[in-house]
């Protein structure tokens, strides 16, 4: 049952837990809410970014894939007064974006992958890439990307071991994923379909 809630006119596309903290995206903006009181949840702050479509929190930082806007990254050290401190402008819009040590991994809906470094925030660099298909979310198991192709339709595995030089090494094709989730040892999957279905793999 609904134990608290708040509204926000536009909705909201996606959502990263932090403590007693909710960051939230949407097409209009980064939404901050504090949850300390599940029963009255507290929007504290709101930051306006174009396109908001996923969010993934590092620390106190916030990684926001912004569709058309590519990267935009938000220092959440004060809650109350998010502020935007770097971007990377992808050639393609922007779906996926997954974080794992110095970088991000930004799943373009129609010019692939793109890995970046983010060690500094104000000057986000490409180090490496993947042009086949569209590429939308992507989840990292080791040293292998798994990434949901929209238009093949396929879920690719990656061998990322070298950042600089991803390689194919295998897929699931006609598998339209959704969403991507792990345990660190098995790889769930939502696919697209008639039916919802959920797919353990």
């Amino acid at each position: 049952y609904v134990v608290g809630s708040v509204a926000v006119s536009d909705g909201l596309n996606d959502v990263a837990l932090t403590g007693e903290l909710v960051v939230a995206v949407n097409r209009s903006g980064l939404f901050v809410f504090d949850v300390s009181t599940p029963q009255q949840p507290q929007q504290i702050a709101f930051l306006p970014l174009p396109d908001g479509y996923r969010v993934r929190l590092d620390g106190d930082v916030a990684y926001v894939s912004g569709d058309a806007a590519g990267l935009q990254v938000v220092d959440l050290s004060d809650p109350h007064a998010p502020a935007l401190i770097g971007s990377y402008d992808t050639a393609g819009s922007t779906a996926g974006v997954m974080i794992s040590g110095d970088h991000a991994f930004l799943g373009q809906s129609t010019d692939g992958l793109v890995i970046t470094n983010i060690a500094d925030s104000n000057s986000v660099e490409v180090v490496g890439r993947s042009d086949g298909g569209a590429a939308g979310e992507t989840l990292l198991i080791g040293n292998h990307l798994y990434v949901a192709d929209w238009t093949t339709p396929a879920l690719r595995v990656l061998d990322v071991s070298d950042l600089s030089n991803p390689v194919d090494v295998g897929s699931i094709d006609n598998f339209t994923a959704g969403d991507l989730a792990t345990d660190g040892i098995h790889l769930y999957a939502t696919r697209f379909s008639v039916e919802t279905q959920l797919y353990y793999l």
